[in-house]
């Protein structure tokens, strides 16, 4: 097959969160199983093609509208479309695609929905909605499309999955969710998880960790520093915890995306005025420095709000740590309560210290060993193949489908 992956995020130019890793995770995975890869993805420089990892990318600068008020964001999101479109069919003119595949958060894909003449398949990663109601005080921070206009890039969004030849989700909870919102048939949405190269965790830079770390038993938060991650849900757990362990500390690793009109940094040091040297901010790293940082972790917390599946919480596993998350969302598909790590209630600071406490005090090897193992269902390998199936059964029903109406396929 001949696919190609549309994704605003891809490194090692782009990487920004886990868009980014899914599509570098997914597009290598695919090209290893003998198909060609193609990725259009941003630049903000000059547009210009390469091959990394067995992978053609094509990098094409952001548009600009020109505007400088308000309903910029919303001709952006449709400049970029049309720009993606573009590149689309200049690739596709020369040979066609078998598969387009896109996120659902951007609508970046919508020039190409309800197209015969490509097989779309849009993937639902967090859309715009659930950005903006799960960081109330910070959403414009965070993802520049929440606002001013959430409503239009929901429609736009909702619009492109509608138009798709099928849709993707990386998690039951995430599917059931957006089934509700978007009123999308629930057997319409295909579950398959996000795949995790275990082999990416040998590439290590210990420097970071010697420097801010070493000789330092500490929990650790890492991610974006945003509301809806639950960072301050944290920052307001760890006064008990810092009072019982007196030599404990907390390592904040990640961009700092804000909270209300300040810093998420400025609050956690709020809510812990007298622990201020209990916690470590090591800010934005790339992941060969970030991996010694969690392999030394005392134990990983991610007390995200809502979460729709997690690279933070598998990468910790596959590196053998245990994993305080949260219920209610993806991180229940992925960790066995007691068994492979430990979940607990969202947006309760209590709960949250409670169990972090109790864990410190266990012998959590067992579980070391139970996560590790649970993190290789998610080998990238595995995921590959599930994705090319369904990338196979999609591209027949379209095959079909333009047949039935008397068309003929546009790879026929």
């Amino acid at each position: 097959m001949r696919i190609c992956y549309l994704s605003e995020e891809y490194p090692p130019e782009t990487r920004r969160g886990g868009i980014g890793t899914y599509t570098r995770e997914i597009a290598c995975a695919v090209a290893q199983l003998g198909h060609e890869v193609n990725v259009i993805t941003k630049t903000h420089g000059d547009p210009y093609d390469t091959e990394a990892e067995g992978v053609l990318v094509h990098r094409i600068p952001r548009p600009t509208t020109g505007l400088d008020d308000a309903s910029h964001r919303v001709a952006d999101l449709l400049a970029r479309s049309l720009a993606v479109f573009t590149k689309v069919q200049e690739l596709n003119s020369r040979h066609p695609f078998d598969i387009i595949e896109a996120p659902e958060i951007g609508s970046e894909a919508l020039h190409l929905a309800f197209r015969r003449d490509f097989t779309l398949v849009t993937r639902f990663h967090t859309p715009t909605f659930l950005v903006r109601e799960l960081n109330p005080h910070q959403a414009e921070t965070v993802y520049p499309y929440t606002s001013p206009f959430p409503e239009t890039a929901d429609v736009l969004e909702r619009l492109q999955a509608l138009g798709s030849a099928g849709v993707t989700g990386i998690s039951r909870s995430m599917a059931r969710g957006i089934s509700q919102r978007w009123d999308i048939p629930i057997e319409r949405i295909t579950v398959i998880p996000n795949p995790f190269n275990p082999d990416a965790v040998i590439k290590e830079d210990s420097a970071m960790y010697e420097s801010m770390l070493k000789d330092t038993d500490y929990v650790l938060y890492y991610g974006r520093l945003e509301e809806r991650k639950g960072v301050h849900v944290l920052a307001q757990a760890l006064p008990p915890i810092f009072q019982r362990f007196p030599t404990i500390k907390a390592a904040f690793v990640g961009e700092d995306m804000g909270y209300g009109r300040s810093t998420m940094k400025d609050w956690v040091l709020t809510q812990n005025r007298g622990y201020e040297d209990r916690l470590i901010f090591v800010g934005h790293t790339e992941h060969e420095s970030l991996f010694p940082i969690i392999r030394n972790a005392k134990l990983v917390i991610l007390p995200s709000l809502w979460e729709a599946l997690g690279y933070t919480c598998l990468e910790s596993m596959a590196l053998g740590k245990v994993v305080v998350a949260t219920r209610g969302s993806g991180f229940e598909e992925i960790i066995d309560h007691g068994q492979s790590g430990f979940l607990v209630r969202p947006n309760d600071p209590a709960d949250l210290a409670s169990t972090v406490q109790e864990v410190l005090l266990r012998d959590l090897t067992p579980i070391e060993r139970k996560s590790k193992a649970r993190s290789l269902d998610f080998d990238s390998r595995r995921i590959a193949q599930r994705m090319v199936a369904c990338y196979e059964e999609l591209i027949g029903k379209s095959h079909t489908e333009v047949c039935r109406k008397g068309g003929s396929s546009p790879r026929s």
